[in-house]
């Protein structure tokens, strides 16, 4: 079930996946992705950089994040940062 607005709508049945996304990406309510230089402090937290950082996102058809948090691994040589793009909303 997705609510959107002040709908419901069961998903697969009354609304496609595609339509949901582009009536995301084009909702007032889309919140902005964090700039890069967000991702980059949380990166250089680590203390450890054997042990890599696993960047997990939703679908970068609804969102900018992955390419934030992929520019921000550019300056980042150091650690090990596999930026994965899920390409889902939302897991079962």
């Amino acid at each position: 079930m997705i609510h959107f607005r002040e709908i419901s709508l069961t998903e697969g049945l009354e609304i496609a996946n595609i339509s949901f996304l582009e009536e995301l990406r084009s909702s007032e309510c889309f919140d902005p992705c964090p700039p890069p230089v967000m991702f980059s402090s949380i990166f250089l937290t680590r203390q450890d950089p054997g042990v890599p950082i696993f960047c997990i996102h939703s679908s970068s058809h609804i969102s900018e994040n992955i390419r934030s948090a992929e520019t921000a691994k550019l300056n980042i040589f150091e650690l090990n940062i596999p930026v994965i793009d899920t390409q889902l909303l939302a897991s079962p």
